[in-house]
């Protein structure tokens, strides 16, 4: 069931990355570097970023730093209240410090902490292997319904199972592309460098991959979300879709070539991610 439930998302991913000429490099990046060692308790409370000094700010952000590169500790943050105290704390950061090396740290580390509490690092994974493994063979084949199906059944991840399992993952993804907009704002393309970054901790190959998937489905979801409606009601009726693609209340409403169109919302920022990174994002569109 699960291999037709997804098919829609599968396909409007595909159409999007089905000009993919180069993928083999995007993997030159390794998205799971983190490794769990301990199990530090979660502060449940964070000062506004208007009361700390920048000295402050950086010396959080390095404690929050080590502590959600655990995976006990993620593990333990997903079930409970203290998620949004994080997120909030870091989203201020990225938003209000008066310093660009505590935003663009702040950006980073938000964005990672929504996709790695909710499924979305797998997602960008299973996205991008899929669409290399398929392009190392010719490309993607969706007339062959054998290939399809294993395709999509390799998408998204097992956690995902339910509408509210989906909506959360969604808006995570949501989540995370403000944080990587927020970080492209900080940037100049003409002057800043991947190696630069790394001297942040920073990986800005690993930066771009998933920027450009969380990218790409926040630019799909708009796709079903209604006027007067939320994201929250866009998940919902995509969700609708997933499970009956002709329900005519829960069509989408335009066309996916419009996602990566140069005038686009954020796409100018998924190009200076690019170019920051090293990377061409003409080679992979």
């Amino acid at each position: 069931m699960k291999k037709l439930k997804y098919g829609a998302l599968f396909l409007a991913l595909a159409v999007v990355f089905s000009g993919c000429s180069d993928l083999g490099s995007f993997f030159d990046y390794n998205l799971f570097t983190k490794l769990g060692v301990t199990t530090p308790a979660v502060t449940t409370t964070y000062p506004a970023a208007q009361d700390q000094t920048v000295t402050q700010q950086q010396a959080t952000l390095d404690q929050l730093s080590e502590d959600l590169a655990s995976a006990a500790y993620l593990e333990g943050l997903k079930d409970s209240d203290a998620i949004d105290e994080v997120e909030t704390y870091l989203t201020d950061l990225y938003t209000n410090s008066t310093s660009d090396e505590v935003k663009q740290e702040a950006a980073v580390l938000c964005a990672d902490l929504n996709l790695d509490t909710s499924g979305g690092t797998e997602l960008v994974a299973n996205v991008l292997t899929t669409l290399m493994d398929t392009s190392s063979s010719g490309g993607l084949s969706l007339d062959d319904s054998s290939d399809v199906t294993d395709l999509i059944d390799s998408l998204l991840p097992e956690e995902v199972a339910t509408a509210e399992d989906f909506s959360t993952l969604i808006q995570s993804l949501i989540d995370a592309n403000a944080a990587y907009e927020a970080l492209a704002s900080t940037l100049d393309s003409t002057t800043d460098t991947a190696e630069g970054m790394e001297d942040l901790g920073i990986n800005m190959g690993d930066v771009a991959q998933k920027a450009l998937v969380s990218y790409v489905v926040s630019n799909i979801i708009g796709l079903w979300q209604g006027e007067g409606e939320s994201t929250a009601d866009a998940a919902e009726n995509l969700w609708a879709y997933l499970q009956d693609p002709t329900d005519t209340d829960a069509q989408p409403t335009g066309d996916f070539s419009s996602i990566l169109s140069s005038t686009a919302d954020g796409y100018a920022g998924i190009t200076t991610l690019f170019t920051v990174a090293g990377l061409s994002l003409d080679s992979y569109i």
